[in-house]
């Protein structure tokens, strides 16, 4: 059976500059992982640079979430992990190794896109 999921696209948002990019996967069937990804770029040296990467992803049958939040330009990297049902959550905060930024082009399908990479 394939998985069935609704129309990815949440909306975009400007502001300060940058523009936001929201996504998500919501899989009815065939899958218990859900997904939540906003991408944000700002237009410099010639085309609009990723600075900013926001995900969450749920695991519906076991309630364990992570949150991560990458912010591109300071080079920073915060994992939160926990459950659903308990306020309890373990964040790592951590220096991200960038060469340089990414055009949008270079991002791809933005449900896909690894930062790390």
């Amino acid at each position: 059976m394939d998985a069935i999921t609704d129309d990815p696209f949440d909306g975009i948002s400007i502001f300060q500059g940058t523009f936001r990019v929201s996504l998500h996967l919501w899989v009815c069937a065939g899958s218990w992982g859900s997904q939540e990804v906003t991408l944000a770029f700002r237009y410099q040296e010639g085309c609009f640079k990723l600075v900013g990467y926001e995900g969450r992803s749920v695991q519906r049958n076991t309630g364990e979430t992570t949150d991560r939040n990458i912010d591109f330009l300071t080079k920073i990297s915060e994992t939160t992990t926990g459950f659903l049902d308990s306020d309890e959550h373990e964040t790592n905060r951590q220096p991200l190794q960038v060469d340089h930024l990414q055009c949008l082009d270079e991002v791809g399908d933005g449900l896909e896109f690894q930062p790390e990479k």
